[in-house]
């Protein structure tokens, strides 16, 4: 077998075992997790911070600043992230990985086909989760910013610079990999791209 298109659905099946899906799993509860510790703390630092830090306009102006760079940094990496994602299963770029070996992050080649698909569905969805984690912890930043300047209680529409980790945390959820998710990528994405 010497091309993504040879393989099956059967073959797929049985590459992927539970050891892994397991893999797929670790990484997005890593990440989301991350987000999810993070925001718990800026939610922490809001409510002990109190009334009693009366913001400045310069640490209103910051706060305000910052939300609009990280507004934009977002939409760029919302946008980016689906670029990417989808860069990794063009049929050009699967063409090309079935004829050359991949290698691992020990160094070793991977030139089996079924081993190369999950190779590149993970490449895809850590591409995808690193973008949109980017966008959430800038987004925690700002906030973090925002509730020890005091300026998070005070002016409480601020607090929409969470709304990416909200959104990460929600694509983490949606996507999280199962054995039938990944078989649906793979449908979806390989073996309808590869002629």
């Amino acid at each position: 077998m010497n091309s993504l298109s040879e393989v099956s659905i059967i073959q797929f099946q049985h590459a992927l075992t539970s050891e892994k899906v397991r893999t797929f799993q670790v990484i997005h509860l890593g990440l989301g997790l991350g987000v999810f510790g993070f925001g718990l703390v800026v939610l922490y630092l809001w409510f002990v911070q109190g009334a009693d830090h009366q913001p400045g306009p310069p640490d209103v102006e910051l706060i305000q600043i910052m939300s609009i760079v990280h507004a934009a940094f977002a939409v760029s990496l919302i946008f980016l992230s689906s670029f990417l994602y989808e860069k990794q299963f063009r049929p050009e770029r699967l063409r090309t990985l079935a004829t050359q070996p991949l290698r691992t992050p020990e160094g070793n080649q991977v030139e089996d086909p079924v081993e190369k698909c999950l190779s590149i569905i993970r490449t895809g969805i850590i591409l995808r989760l690193a973008m949109l984690e980017a966008a959430a912890f800038f987004g925690l930043v700002v906030c973090t910013i925002a509730a020890l300047n005091g300026v998070l209680v005070q002016n409480t529409e601020y607090a929409f610079n969470a709304i990416t980790p909200l959104f990460f945390l929600m694509v983490v959820i949606m996507t999280f990999p199962t054995a039938q998710r990944l078989e649906e990528i793979f449908r979806a994405k390989i073996t309808a791209s590869v002629p």
